[in-house]
C-alpha cells in the first residue's frame, strides 16, 4: 500500500499519484485531520459539541472555548 508519509521530509516512493498528492499538501494554505476519530473519545464528544453549539451560537464562542479549554487540561494533564 503507497500513502503519503505523515512527515514531510520523509522520501516518497516514486509513484505519479503519491508525488502529485505531496505537492497538491505542500503547496496547501493548511490542512485538517478528522478531529473526532484522532483524539481521545471524551475530548472529541465535547470538541463536537463545541463545533455543533458555535455553528448554531456564533457569539458564544468565548464560553464554548472555555468550556473546551476545561476537558482539554483534564484529559490531556
Amino acid at each position: 500500500m503507497l500513502q503519503i508519509p505523515t512527515n514531510s521530509k520523509a522520501k516518497v516512493k516514486d509513484d505519479p499519484f503519491l508525488n502529485l498528492g505531496v505537492k497538491v499538501l505542500g503547496e496547501a494554505s493548511g490542512t485538517a485531520q478528522f478531529y473526532d476519530r484522532d483524539t481521545d473519545p471524551s475530548m472529541a464528544k465535547e470538541g463536537m459539541k463545541g463545533f455543533q453549539e458555535y455553528m448554531v451560537n456564533p457569539d458564544r464562542i468565548d464560553k464554548i472555548l472555555e468550556r473546551v479549554e476545561k476537558v482539554r487540561q483534564r484529559i490531556f494533564k
